[in-house]
Protein backbone atom coordinates (compact mmCIF):
# COMPACT_ATOMS: atom_id res chain seq x y z
CA UNK A 1 0.00 0.00 0.00
CA UNK A 2 1.11 3.23 -0.96
CA UNK A 3 -0.04 6.66 0.35
CA UNK A 4 1.14 9.84 -1.67
CA UNK A 5 0.52 12.65 0.35
CA UNK A 6 0.61 16.77 -0.46
CA UNK A 7 4.12 16.48 -0.83
CA UNK A 8 4.61 14.04 -3.45
CA UNK A 9 6.63 11.79 -0.75
CA UNK A 10 5.28 8.24 -1.35
CA UNK A 11 4.57 6.32 2.40
CA UNK A 12 4.88 2.53 2.20
CA UNK A 13 3.11 0.42 4.59
CA UNK A 14 5.62 -2.66 5.04
CA UNK A 15 3.90 -3.36 8.68
CA UNK A 16 0.19 -3.08 7.17
CA UNK A 17 -0.83 -0.40 10.08
CA UNK A 18 -4.40 0.20 10.53
CA UNK A 19 -4.80 2.81 7.49
CA UNK A 20 -6.11 5.83 9.45
CA UNK A 21 -2.52 5.83 11.22
CA UNK A 22 -0.94 5.47 7.49
CA UNK A 23 -2.90 8.17 6.60
CA UNK A 24 -2.93 10.52 9.54
CA UNK A 25 1.35 10.03 9.34
CA UNK A 26 0.71 11.05 5.23
CA UNK A 27 -1.37 14.11 6.11
CA UNK A 28 0.99 17.18 5.08
CA UNK A 29 -0.88 20.61 5.66
CA UNK A 30 1.88 22.71 5.89
CA UNK A 31 2.68 25.37 4.02
CA UNK A 32 5.40 28.12 3.76
CA UNK A 33 2.63 30.36 2.06
CA UNK A 34 4.25 33.44 -0.66
CA UNK A 35 7.84 33.01 0.47
CA UNK A 36 10.81 31.86 -0.36
CA UNK A 37 12.54 30.24 2.67
CA UNK A 38 10.89 29.07 5.89
CA UNK A 39 12.79 29.42 9.26
CA UNK A 40 13.46 26.11 9.44
CA UNK A 41 14.80 25.36 6.22
CA UNK A 42 17.08 27.97 6.47
CA UNK A 43 18.78 26.76 9.76
CA UNK A 44 19.11 23.17 7.71
CA UNK A 45 20.84 22.05 5.33
CA UNK A 46 21.10 23.26 1.81
CA UNK A 47 21.81 20.49 0.37
CA UNK A 48 19.00 18.25 2.11
CA UNK A 49 16.55 21.41 0.78
CA UNK A 50 17.25 21.12 -2.28
CA UNK A 51 17.78 17.22 -2.48
CA UNK A 52 14.05 16.96 -1.29
CA UNK A 53 12.70 19.83 -3.99
CA UNK A 54 14.29 17.87 -6.69
CA UNK A 55 13.18 14.44 -6.10
CA UNK A 56 9.96 14.66 -4.18
CA UNK A 57 8.02 12.83 -6.66
CA UNK A 58 10.57 9.96 -6.13
CA UNK A 59 11.37 9.62 -2.25
CA UNK A 60 10.27 7.04 -0.11
CA UNK A 61 9.76 6.43 3.52
CA UNK A 62 7.52 3.82 5.60
CA UNK A 63 5.28 4.18 7.89
CA UNK A 64 7.10 3.09 10.87
CA UNK A 65 10.29 5.13 9.96
CA UNK A 66 7.64 8.13 10.76
CA UNK A 67 5.43 7.22 13.81
CA UNK A 68 7.70 9.61 15.95
CA UNK A 69 5.67 12.45 14.03
CA UNK A 70 2.25 11.63 15.73
CA UNK A 71 4.12 13.89 18.92
CA UNK A 72 4.77 16.95 16.90
CA UNK A 73 1.14 16.52 15.10
CA UNK A 74 -0.85 15.63 18.47
CA UNK A 75 0.58 18.87 20.10
CA UNK A 76 -0.03 21.14 16.81
CA UNK A 77 -3.76 20.15 17.00
CA UNK A 78 -3.97 20.83 20.46
CA UNK A 79 -2.51 23.94 19.80
CA UNK A 80 -4.63 24.53 16.96
CA UNK A 81 -7.96 24.03 19.64
CA UNK A 82 -6.90 25.89 22.00
CA UNK A 83 -5.61 29.14 19.95
CA UNK A 84 -9.99 29.35 18.88
CA UNK A 85 -10.40 29.87 23.34
CA UNK A 86 -7.99 32.38 23.63
CA UNK A 87 -8.35 36.08 23.44
CA UNK A 88 -6.11 38.02 21.48
CA UNK A 89 -5.53 40.29 24.31
CA UNK A 90 -3.89 37.23 25.85
CA UNK A 91 -1.74 35.68 23.26
CA UNK A 92 -1.97 34.03 19.65
CA UNK A 93 -1.14 30.81 18.85
CA UNK A 94 0.41 29.37 15.67
CA UNK A 95 0.94 32.78 14.09
CA UNK A 96 2.73 33.39 10.88
CA UNK A 97 5.29 36.11 10.16
CA UNK A 98 6.82 37.19 7.32
CA UNK A 99 9.62 39.67 6.15
CA UNK A 100 11.71 40.71 3.18
CA UNK A 101 15.38 40.42 3.46
CA UNK A 102 18.17 40.42 1.13
CA UNK A 103 15.30 40.40 -1.74
CA UNK A 104 13.89 36.93 -0.33
CA UNK A 105 10.93 36.69 1.70
CA UNK A 106 11.37 34.66 4.73
CA UNK A 107 8.82 33.41 6.57
CA UNK A 108 8.31 31.58 10.19
CA UNK A 109 5.51 30.20 12.26
CA UNK A 110 5.22 31.15 15.85
CA UNK A 111 3.96 28.45 18.84
CA UNK A 112 2.64 31.11 21.17
CA UNK A 113 2.83 34.71 21.67
CA UNK A 114 2.03 35.68 25.61
CA UNK A 115 0.54 39.11 24.60
CA UNK A 116 0.97 40.36 28.24
CA UNK A 117 4.53 39.07 28.85
CA UNK A 118 5.59 40.00 25.28
CA UNK A 119 7.51 36.25 24.89
CA UNK A 120 7.87 33.97 21.91
CA UNK A 121 7.16 30.07 23.36
CA UNK A 122 8.03 27.04 20.98
CA UNK A 123 6.81 23.84 22.09
CA UNK A 124 8.46 20.66 21.83
CA UNK A 125 8.12 16.77 22.32
CA UNK A 126 11.23 15.61 23.17
CA UNK A 127 13.30 13.19 25.25
CA UNK A 128 14.63 13.84 29.02
CA UNK A 129 18.05 13.82 27.75
CA UNK A 130 17.95 16.92 25.84
CA UNK A 131 17.36 18.72 28.97
CA UNK A 132 19.86 17.23 30.67
CA UNK A 133 22.68 17.92 27.94
CA UNK A 134 21.26 21.75 27.37
CA UNK A 135 19.70 23.39 25.04
CA UNK A 136 20.14 22.52 21.17
CA UNK A 137 21.55 25.21 19.27
CA UNK A 138 19.13 24.97 15.99
CA UNK A 139 16.68 25.52 19.02
CA UNK A 140 18.23 28.98 19.54
CA UNK A 141 18.80 29.60 16.17
CA UNK A 142 15.31 29.24 15.17
CA UNK A 143 13.89 31.40 18.40
CA UNK A 144 15.91 34.20 17.69
CA UNK A 145 15.22 34.37 14.31
CA UNK A 146 11.36 33.91 15.42
CA UNK A 147 12.18 37.26 17.00
CA UNK A 148 13.76 39.25 14.39
CA UNK A 149 10.27 38.28 12.27
CA UNK A 150 8.09 39.53 14.91
CA UNK A 151 9.74 42.23 15.62
CA UNK A 152 9.99 43.13 11.71
CA UNK A 153 6.05 42.94 11.90
CA UNK A 154 5.67 45.59 14.62
CA UNK A 155 5.63 42.98 17.64
CA UNK A 156 7.91 43.60 20.74
CA UNK A 157 9.55 40.33 21.98
CA UNK A 158 11.23 40.69 25.83
CA UNK A 159 11.65 37.19 26.05
CA UNK A 160 12.22 33.56 24.22
CA UNK A 161 11.48 30.17 25.84
CA UNK A 162 11.07 26.67 24.84
CA UNK A 163 8.21 24.40 26.83
CA UNK A 164 9.73 21.15 26.96
CA UNK A 165 6.85 18.21 26.68
CA UNK A 166 8.78 15.00 28.46
CA UNK A 167 7.74 12.03 26.03
CA UNK A 168 10.09 9.54 28.15
CA UNK A 169 9.78 11.35 31.88
CA UNK A 170 10.01 8.81 34.74
CA UNK A 171 9.73 9.10 38.11
CA UNK A 172 11.88 6.66 39.00
CA UNK A 173 14.44 8.03 36.82
CA UNK A 174 13.89 11.55 38.57
CA UNK A 175 14.84 9.69 41.74
CA UNK A 176 17.86 7.45 40.17
CA UNK A 177 19.69 10.93 38.61
CA UNK A 178 19.34 13.18 40.40
CA UNK A 179 19.53 17.35 39.89
CA UNK A 180 20.45 17.21 35.94
CA UNK A 181 17.13 15.27 35.68
CA UNK A 182 13.68 17.47 34.84
CA UNK A 183 12.09 17.89 37.83
CA UNK A 184 8.59 17.44 36.42
CA UNK A 185 6.81 16.11 32.64
CA UNK A 186 7.46 19.57 31.86
CA UNK A 187 9.70 22.55 31.47
CA UNK A 188 10.19 26.23 30.17
CA UNK A 189 13.70 26.97 29.56
CA UNK A 190 14.77 30.10 28.75
CA UNK A 191 16.57 30.74 25.20
CA UNK A 192 19.06 33.88 25.22
CA UNK A 193 18.00 36.87 22.93
CA UNK A 194 20.82 37.37 19.91
CA UNK A 195 21.83 40.99 19.63
CA UNK A 196 19.85 41.78 16.58
CA UNK A 197 22.92 43.18 14.20
CA UNK A 198 24.27 38.82 14.84
CA UNK A 199 20.78 37.79 14.01
CA UNK A 200 20.66 39.71 10.89
CA UNK A 201 24.34 38.44 10.17
CA UNK A 202 23.07 34.96 10.85
CA UNK A 203 19.88 35.33 8.75
CA UNK A 204 21.84 36.77 5.89
CA UNK A 205 24.96 33.65 5.99
CA UNK A 206 21.98 31.31 5.79
CA UNK A 207 19.85 32.91 2.80
CA UNK A 208 22.91 33.13 0.73
CA UNK A 209 23.96 29.54 1.15
CA UNK A 210 20.42 28.42 0.49
CA UNK A 211 19.89 30.92 -2.76
CA UNK A 212 23.33 29.82 -4.02
CA UNK A 213 22.36 26.07 -3.04
CA UNK A 214 19.22 26.58 -6.07
CA UNK A 215 21.72 27.27 -8.68
CA UNK A 216 24.07 24.28 -8.27
CA UNK A 217 23.62 21.08 -9.76
CA UNK A 218 23.32 18.07 -7.15
CA UNK A 219 26.85 17.21 -7.17
CA UNK A 220 28.12 20.17 -6.04
CA UNK A 221 25.73 21.51 -3.85
CA UNK A 222 27.24 22.60 -0.26
CA UNK A 223 28.60 19.57 1.68
CA UNK A 224 26.22 18.69 5.04
CA UNK A 225 28.58 19.54 7.92
CA UNK A 226 29.39 17.26 11.46
CA UNK A 227 26.07 18.79 12.90
CA UNK A 228 23.80 18.47 10.18
CA UNK A 229 24.79 14.91 9.41
CA UNK A 230 24.41 14.00 13.47
CA UNK A 231 28.40 12.63 13.23
CA UNK A 232 29.44 11.30 16.24
CA UNK A 233 32.87 10.89 17.17
CA UNK A 234 35.65 9.26 16.41
CA UNK A 235 37.03 7.21 19.36
CA UNK A 236 40.00 5.37 19.43
CA UNK A 237 39.60 1.69 22.09
CA UNK A 238 42.56 0.34 24.22
CA UNK A 239 42.19 -3.70 23.49
CA UNK A 240 44.15 -6.67 24.29
CA UNK A 241 43.50 -8.07 20.73
CA UNK A 242 41.65 -7.39 17.91
CA UNK A 243 38.96 -9.86 18.78
CA UNK A 244 38.16 -8.53 22.70
CA UNK A 245 34.37 -7.96 22.98
CA UNK A 246 35.69 -4.95 25.29
CA UNK A 247 37.98 -2.61 25.46
CA UNK A 248 39.95 -1.29 28.42
CA UNK A 249 39.33 2.32 27.95
CA UNK A 250 38.09 4.05 25.04
CA UNK A 251 39.80 7.76 24.17
CA UNK A 252 38.90 10.53 22.54
CA UNK A 253 42.11 10.63 19.91
CA UNK A 254 44.57 8.14 18.95
CA UNK A 255 47.30 9.90 20.81
CA UNK A 256 46.04 9.64 24.41
CA UNK A 257 44.90 6.08 23.55
CA UNK A 258 49.14 5.40 23.16
CA UNK A 259 49.85 7.61 26.23
CA UNK A 260 47.80 5.37 28.26
CA UNK A 261 49.36 1.95 26.90
CA UNK A 262 52.85 3.90 27.90
CA UNK A 263 51.90 5.09 31.26
CA UNK A 264 50.57 1.78 32.22
CA UNK A 265 53.24 -0.28 30.24
CA UNK A 266 50.62 -2.55 28.99
CA UNK A 267 52.29 -5.24 26.61
CA UNK A 268 50.21 -7.11 23.41
CA UNK A 269 47.62 -4.05 23.48
CA UNK A 270 45.95 -2.63 20.49
CA UNK A 271 44.05 0.37 19.19
CA UNK A 272 41.25 0.04 17.79
CA UNK A 273 39.97 3.02 15.85
CA UNK A 274 35.85 3.49 15.65
CA UNK A 275 34.72 6.00 13.48
CA UNK A 276 31.95 7.62 14.29
CA UNK A 277 28.57 7.31 12.67
CA UNK A 278 26.87 10.04 10.47
CA UNK A 279 22.96 9.02 11.90
CA UNK A 280 21.16 10.82 9.80
CA UNK A 281 23.00 9.83 6.65
CA UNK A 282 22.68 6.15 7.78
CA UNK A 283 18.99 5.80 9.19
CA UNK A 284 17.18 9.32 8.99
CA UNK A 285 18.02 11.09 5.74
CA UNK A 286 15.27 10.51 3.09
CA UNK A 287 17.49 11.68 0.24
CA UNK A 288 20.70 10.25 0.86
CA UNK A 289 20.01 7.89 -2.43
CA UNK A 290 20.72 10.83 -4.22
CA UNK A 291 23.40 12.51 -2.08
CA UNK A 292 26.80 11.96 -3.52
CA UNK A 293 28.48 13.28 -0.83
CA UNK A 294 26.73 10.30 1.28
CA UNK A 295 27.97 7.84 -1.44
CA UNK A 296 31.66 9.03 -1.90
CA UNK A 297 32.19 9.17 2.37
CA UNK A 298 30.55 5.78 2.70
CA UNK A 299 32.86 4.47 0.24
CA UNK A 300 35.81 5.51 1.87
CA UNK A 301 34.35 4.11 4.89
CA UNK A 302 33.88 1.13 3.60
CA UNK A 303 30.20 1.65 3.83
CA UNK A 304 30.50 2.08 7.90
CA UNK A 305 29.82 5.12 9.27
CA UNK A 306 30.52 8.67 7.96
Amino acid sequence: MRVKGTNFMKITNKANLPRPIVLALSEDNYSKGDADFSVTELIDSPRISQLKTRYSELIQQDALDMLYMFDGKAVHYLLEQAGKQIDESEGTVEQRFFMDHDDMVVTGAVDYYDNERKVIQDYKRVSTWEYIFGIKEERMKQLNLYRLLAQANGVEVRGLEIVFLFRDWSESALKRTGKDYPPDKAAVVKVPMWDKAATEAYLSERVALHREAREQPDTQLILCSQEERWQGKTTYAVKTNATAPRARRVFDSYNEAAQWISDNRKQGMMIETRPGVARRCESYCTVSSWCNQYKEMSAMQGGFGI
